[in-house]
């Protein structure tokens, strides 16, 4: 089967939809308020990564969270002094590296459940590696040309 082109505008757009909607599935399983989803990625690398504004629910018009989709798990962050997408790519890398740590010493995060601790040894490195890269995106200003 060949592999979707996504510099094609229909399958790039098909995509963000589609993670537009994960993303708004996810929310509906976490305990956070919230307007409106973007309609539109604030930053996106299709089938990688899609970065969201989230509308807060106390104060429209602004943001209250960020969540992040594609192929990585889709999670979401506090929009609280985080104004554009990368810095929140570079929350979501501390946060990973976070939860890491945690599965690292077999210690339940306070905040965060992921995966089963029968499982943290194989998904630590994974969020490790994908904080990583992160935080290479976020040093590539070639990534971000619209600042």
């Amino acid at each position: 089967m060949d592999e979707p082109d996504y510099d094609d505008p229909e399958v790039e757009e098909a995509w963000c939809l589609a993670e537009r909607q994960r993303v708004i599935d996810y929310l509906a399983t976490q305990p956070i308020e919230y307007n409106e989803v973007g309609e539109w990625p604030a930053w996106f690398v299709p089938p990688i990564v899609a970065i969201w504004a989230i509308e807060s629910a106390v104060e429209p018009n602004a943001i209250g969270y960020w969540a992040i989709s594609g192929d990585l798990p889709t999670d979401f962050i506090s929009g609280y002094r985080v104004v554009h997408p990368r810095e929140a790519m570079a929350a979501f890398a501390d946060q990973w590296d976070d939860v890491a740590d945690h599965m690292e010493r077999k210690v339940p995060h306070p905040e965060f459940v992921l995966g089963r601790e029968s499982n943290w040894h194989e998904l630590a490195p994974l969020l490790r590696a994908r904080a990583k890269i992160f935080r290479e995106w976020v040093a590539d200003d070639d990534l971000w040309e619209d600042e």
